[in-house]
């Protein structure tokens, strides 16, 4: 990642879901989309204070978009997880703003595979 430039999808991981999914990936990447932008906007209205609630959501979100080769969204929930769960104190509203700004970034590009390879 030079010159600040963010790996927002997996290429490798997503060729390998494509080639061995086929059709049925884009299926799994739109049920992704849908699902995760749920827990978003659950994680933007919860109790930001309620560190179990906030650590649950982030944990879904970071093993779904894992999943789907959405490694930068990923990683940044990771980062708040971990944070959460060694009891320091991330800034919570911060990170919620982050991982909703790159999921929309993502969602972009995945949309962008799906119109180009589906």
């Amino acid at each position: 990642m030079s010159n600040g430039e963010k790996i927002y999808i997996d290429n490798e991981t997503t060729s390998m879901l494509i080639e061995a999914l086929e059709d049925e990936f884009f299926v799994i990447l739109k049920e992704y989309m849908a699902a995760a932008s749920k827990q978003i906007e659950q994680l933007k209205s919860i109790d930001l204070n309620d560190k179990d609630a906030v650590t649950s959501l982030v944990h879904i979100i970071k093993g779904s978009s894992g999943n789907v080769g959405a490694i930068y969204l990923s990683s940044i929930c990771d980062e708040l997880e971990s944070g959460l769960r060694m009891n320091e104190s991330p800034d919570i509203p911060v990170y919620v703003k982050k991982i909703d700004e790159t999921f929309k970034g993502t969602c972009e590009l995945l949309e962008k595979l799906i119109r180009e390879v589906a």
